[in-house]
């Protein structure tokens, strides 16, 4: 994204591990590694089994060779160590920090590094300079052209705000079909 943060955690920074799971999605079906169906689900199928960083990795991992409904897709994902990892690393770079309740929200360096995210990134869809991934990842959907993917992630429930509450990792993950199974929790940070 930038030389002082990473697509995935800008995403996370802007907009929470929704945001960051969400930009993931726009990655993988721009570089045609996922395909989506039509409305009303917006099956997700898998077409390429690399993704070029562990989010990615995380949200092909969750789609069977039948494909899955985006919103399942999402959720497994934005609940994924991979995704937690980005957040711990903000935290640790303080540019989020949690309140003794809990509550996860940007530091004023958090909100600096914002505002020059939103500031660089063009939100113009037709910026052919800046990809849908890391125009989607500051500015929402408003960063993507009108199509499908922009329709299918319109459709979806808003985005959490900042302060927000974030679950630490509970050692457990979700399974290709959405169920919890037991994981190591070491790969992938804790907030």
């Amino acid at each position: 994204m930038t030389a002082e943060i990473e697509l995935y955690e800008a995403a996370f920074l802007c907009g929470g591990p929704d945001r960051a799971a969400r930009t993931a999605l726009v990655a993988l079906c721009t570089s045609g590694a996922v395909e989506m169906g039509g409305s009303p689900t917006f099956k997700l199928v898998k077409k390429q089994r690399r993704g070029s960083s562990d989010v990615e990795v995380a949200m092909l991992d969750k789609i069977s060779g039948a494909g899955l409904p985006v919103k399942l897709v999402l959720k497994t994902t934005t609940d994924s160590p991979a995704v937690r990892g980005h957040g711990a690393t903000l935290i640790a770079e303080k540019l989020l920090k949690r309140s003794l309740r809990g509550q996860v929200a940007r530091t004023r360096a958090g909100e600096e590094m914002r505002e020059r995210l939103i500031d660089n990134t063009p939100e113009d869809a037709d910026d052919t300079e800046t990809g849908p991934a890391e125009r989607f990842a500051v500015h929402g959907v408003d960063g993507l052209p009108e199509g499908p993917l922009r329709e299918a992630l319109e459709s979806l429930a808003d985005e959490a705000e900042f302060p927000m509450k974030l679950a630490k990792s509970s050692g457990r993950t979700f399974d290709d079909r959405g169920n919890y199974s037991p994981s190591d929790t070491s790969s992938g940070g804790a907030y």
